[in-house]
């Protein structure tokens, strides 16, 4: 092995070939699985991950219209499709900005940028129509949050 290169041969057990560990001719191409996250601690997410149809996705934080809790999971409608993101919507929220996403309901969080209309409704709440048609509940408790 010539000097200089930080590669090692070791024979793998219970087999003829060996095997060269310590490098990799993909390192320099292909990111590690813990890769570094969509943002800085402490400042925005500008993507997240989450799963449609048994695939993982990259989700823009600027295509997400709303975000729904669904016990352990979140909803999220993007790109007029729904994916799901592991976590509480707390825990999920808590990564996006605060000026661009508000929560309107105890469940739901939603992008105030596809926010069309507010449409208010004859119990005193209010009803959100949003860029893709679809309407989001706002309730009183939030109304503040929102202005």
């Amino acid at each position: 092995m010539p000097s200089g290169n930080p590669a090692a041969i070791q024979p793998r057990p219970g087999r003829g070939t060996p095997r060269v560990t310590g490098w990799s001719p993909l390192a320099p191409v292909v990111p590690p699985l813990h890769a570094e996250p969509s943002h800085s601690p402490g400042s925005p997410a500008q993507w997240l991950t989450g799963t449609y149809q048994d695939r993982f996705l990259i989700i823009p934080v600027s295509e997400m219209v709303c975000l729904e809790a669904e016990g352990n999971y979140v909803l999220v409608a993007a790109r007029g499709e729904r994916f799901r993101l592991r976590g509480p919507l707390h825990e999920v929220a808590s990564k996006l900005a605060s000026s661009q996403f508000v929560q309107v309901h105890r469940s739901r969080v939603v992008n105030v940028h596809h926010v069309r209309e507010i449409v208010p409704t004859w119990q005193g709440d209010f009803e959100l129509v949003m860029s893709d048609g679809s309407r989001v509940r706002m309730s009183r408790t939030y109304r503040a949050q929102f202005r």
